[in-house]
């Protein structure tokens, strides 16, 4: 039977260039926050102009411009933002609107309180195809690294890596992820890209690729 590999021999094992991950396309960081208080949907709708009132799913749609995202209010008092680029936009997008609300209601009680950033999602091309069935093997072997790869259900070879914050940066911190682990989820595919998925900030996905980059590099494809 194969021996599990630690993380840190995997890192070891890798080929020339492993600090410079390819780059990093970020499009989409999706964030929480509160209102502190329970709001009512048909008055919240009209502090906004560009705004879709959902009653079936009991929230309020806000599209909008700067920065490009969609804001969703529900009369808990939570706001989700979608579609932001970076975790700083998602800050902004939150704050403002709860300011627009407290304002239009001109609610004392509204606040703007518990930022956290959810999810971001980003692509990573690598250049080159792999091999993947060779990839999801060695992976396989690394230990607390979790790997499914069926080819006849989906082409790609999902990868779950943790990743310790406190080795990540500041920012993940600052934008409410208090976890000292977080799972980085990914998706490498034999085209040599990969999806990336994961609560913080891009520093936590580049931290999160860079566990696996040896091995994609290893199973590269002529």
């Amino acid at each position: 039977m194969d021996e599990e590999v630690e993380p840190d021999m995997a890192l070891m094992m890798g080929s020339e260039g492993l600090g410079s991950l390819k780059t990093l396309n970020v499009h989409n960081v999706s964030a929480l926050a509160s209102l502190g208080c329970e709001v009512k949907l048909d008055q919240v709708a009209r502090c906004f102009i560009n705004v879709e009132l959902r009653m079936d799913k009991a929230h309020v749609a806000v599209d909008m411009h700067r920065p490009g995202c969609r804001v969703e209010i529900y009369a808990k008092g939570q706001m989700k933002a979608m579609g932001c680029k970076t975790s700083e936009e998602a800050y902004f997008a939150l704050r403002k609107i709860a300011h627009r609300v407290r304002k239009g209601l001109n609610d004392p009680n509204i606040k703007f309180v518990n930022f956290n950033v959810f999810l971001i999602s980003g692509v990573v091309d690598m250049g080159f195809p792999i091999d993947i069935r060779a990839f999801s093997q060695a992976v396989s072997k690394v230990k607390n690294y979790s790997v499914r790869f069926d080819p006849e259900r989906n082409p790609g070879c999902k990868v779950e890596v943790p990743v310790k914050i406190r080795n990540v940066s500041q920012q993940t911190q600052q934008f409410g992820q208090q976890e000292d682990d977080v799972i980085v989820h990914m998706m490498v595919f034999a085209t040599g890209r990969a999806t990336v998925n994961a609560k913080g900030s891009p520093d936590v996905l580049r931290s999160g690729f860079d566990c696996i980059k040896p091995f994609v590099e290893r199973y590269r494809r002529a």
